[in-house]
């Protein structure tokens, strides 16, 4: 066993014991808050940007309707992530790196998703995280998309997306509307790919396939059961665990049976570095099966069903946001939130028979208006510079579906009007 991979999982074991000594009192309230005596009984008190008895739902601001992300027409994008930097002789403004349409056109009915992606960068006018953004640069070309972003213990960047950018359909082709099985987000035609700088700006190193991630129909049990839970991954969010340990987590998919059975989240680590391989950490999904099973999956049985992982690590243990799909009527909008000591063992806050959320559905803006959400996904947090701590939620969001509903359509299947949402969260 390589000497890195010993002290990464005894590093795991040291950080697990040490939580384990504060587990009564913020396991109580999902690592995101302390809990505290008051009047005779116990109450959390919430860390900044988290509410509810157990501090397990997101406490946003109203966002500004001047400045809220990154939203243009004719390149609708999907979410990503942002950082600071300052430029010799600038001031400092922020850089998000986010997944946008390829092709300059406002047509909404495409289903062509996979093939017309690529990852841009865009940044803000002043010094102010919400924006608003010009979109600056095209990262990665066609086709790659929804890109994960982390910082390192040094302060470079790591960043994972997926998609192919070999030789891509063309854009409008048949092959890459999602569900026919030729190139999309559950075939072996794409990747989960590996990038890393030391700023924002780049330069970027030359994308390199994540290895050990590949989607595969020839690795163990894929072979032979085509219903596997984590035979293709996509959604990437990588994070540095305090330790200095690589993570990973990521939306699996059954290569064969994609559209038969339920998303899911597995958590991954690199024991050798960003650029070397990837380890499945658990043989089942993190949010486990419910009531149901790896072949038999949905809200019937209470099995949770998430996608758009954004994973993060502190002193108290494992975090995730994700899209919650449970619950047919709210799932294009939800949340959903979930915790784990040691990575292994995770408690879901987010009941999958409910109409909860871990955060707003709808959008709240400061004048006191409010506007209806179609699609709310995809988290990320901005976070402070200094401490660490998140100060802005980023999503995927759409005021309006733009696409017939009805049996078979699939809801994230085009860009729509897509755009970055950004709010700042509540303080005490």
């Amino acid at each position: 066993m390589p000497f890195s991979r010993r002290i990464g999982r005894v590093l795991l074991v040291v950080a697990a014991a040490a939580a384990s000594i504060v587990a009564d009192s913020v396991n109580r309230c999902s690592l995101n808050g302390v809990a505290k005596k008051k009047g005779g009984r116990e109450i959390c008190v919430c860390d900044d940007g988290w509410k509810g008895e157990s501090c397990n739902s997101l406490n946003l601001k109203p966002a500004t309707p001047s400045a809220f992300g990154l939203r243009t027409i004719k390149t609708p994008t999907w979410g990503g992530s942002a950082v600071p930097f300052r430029a010799k002789g600038e001031k400092r403004k922020w850089h998000l790196i986010v997944g946008s349409r390829a092709a300059s056109e406002a047509d909404d009915s495409k289903e062509d998703y996979p093939c017309d992606s690529q990852i841009v960068r865009a940044v803000s006018t002043g010094d102010d995280p919400m924006g608003p953004y010009t979109i600056e640069e095209v990262l990665f070309n066609r086709s790659s998309w929804e890109p994960g972003l982390t910082i390192g213990p040094g302060g470079e960047l790591v960043m994972l997306f997926f998609g192919n950018m070999s030789n891509p359909p063309p854009v409008g082709s048949p092959d890459c509307v999602i569900g026919n099985g030729v190139y999309n987000v559950t075939t072996t035609t794409t990747y989960i790919t590996v990038s890393h700088s030391g700023s924002p700006k780049g330069p970027w190193t030359e994308p390199q396939f994540a290895t050990g991630m590949e989607n595969s129909l020839e690795r163990g049990r894929e072979r032979r059961d085509p219903f596997v839970w984590s035979c293709a991954s996509g959604n990437p969010s990588p994070a540095f665990h305090p330790n200095g340990t690589l993570y990973a987590a990521m939306r699996q998919n059954p290569c064969w049976k994609g559209f038969q059975t339920r998303e899911h989240i597995g958590l991954w680590r690199a024991d050798d570095g960003w650029d070397g391989t990837w380890t499945l950490v658990t043989s089942s999904p993190l949010f486990g099966w419910g009531g149901g099973s790896e072949r038999n999956c949905s809200d019937r049985n209470a099995c949770p069903s998430h996608e758009d992982p954004h994973l993060w690590i502190d002193d108290r243990g494992f975090h995730l946001l994700t899209h919650d799909q449970s619950n047919p009527k709210i799932h294009s909008t939800r949340g959903g939130y979930g915790w784990s000591d040691d990575g292994l063992r995770w408690t879901l806050e987010t009941p999958t028979v409910g109409n909860t959320s871990a955060w707003d559905m709808e959008l709240f803006f400061s004048n006191g208006t409010q506007a209806s959400l179609a699609r709310r996904q995809r988290p990320s947090f901005i976070r402070d510079a200094r401490s660490g701590a998140p100060t802005h939620l980023i999503t995927g969001a759409d005021f309006s579906s733009h696409m017939p509903k009805g049996p078979g359509v699939c809801e994230g299947c085009h860009w729509g009007q897509g755009f970055t949402l950004i709010q700042e969260l509540n303080k005490k």
